[in-house]
């Protein structure tokens, strides 16, 4: 102990071992700004068996992202690049298999025009209390932008324009 009254604390605590997890699915199909989303996910015990009728309290959040040339460019942020905000609360269940199904709207933050090429990441949290009361808790992002595909091309520091590359 390096207290110079040589005190010091330890907390011992009950570990409870988890009897379920949520797990997130993989979307299917891509989304739009301006329309619904459905992220789905299930709550399943760990022996496989699902967790119906749990009670799932979720929030949607949404965070601009703006592009990397946006600083070249530009002097100034808009006021919620960067910041979470809250786009959707809401309670469900899950279902037999416990499946749950969270929908929103994917709104862009207008108060960035569409011409700076912003991109929002939503991103749902759900915490799923199953009839013991034990709670556990998981999250998944979606990025939607109003460019359907992003591609960055970077070349290694060995291409220079003083040597000649030979293309296949």
């Amino acid at each position: 102990c390096e207290e110079p009254q040589g005190v010091a604390s330890v907390r011992v605590e009950e570990y409870k071992r988890p009897k379920f997890e949520v797990q997130r699915e993989t979307p299917t199909e891509g989304g739009r700004l301006g329309e619904p989303v459905t992220v789905t996910g299930r709550a399943l015990s760990y022996t496989g068996a699902a967790i119906d009728a749990a009670r799932v309290r979720f929030r949607v959040t949404r965070q601009a992202r703006m592009p990397w040339w946006w600083g070249f460019y530009r002097f100034w942020s808009p006021p919620s690049a960067g910041q979470d905000q809250e786009i959707a609360p809401g309670v469900l269940k899950t279902d037999a298999s416990g499946k749950l199904q969270v929908s929103f709207l994917a709104v862009p933050d207008p108060t960035i025009p569409e011409k700076d090429d912003p991109n929002f990441t939503y991103t749902v949290h759900a915490d799923v209390t199953d009839t013991s009361g034990e709670t556990r808790s998981g999250s998944t992002s979606v990025r939607l932008g109003y460019t359907a595909m992003e591609a960055v091309l970077s070349a290694g520091p060995w291409l220079t324009d003083q040597t000649p590359v030979e293309l296949a």
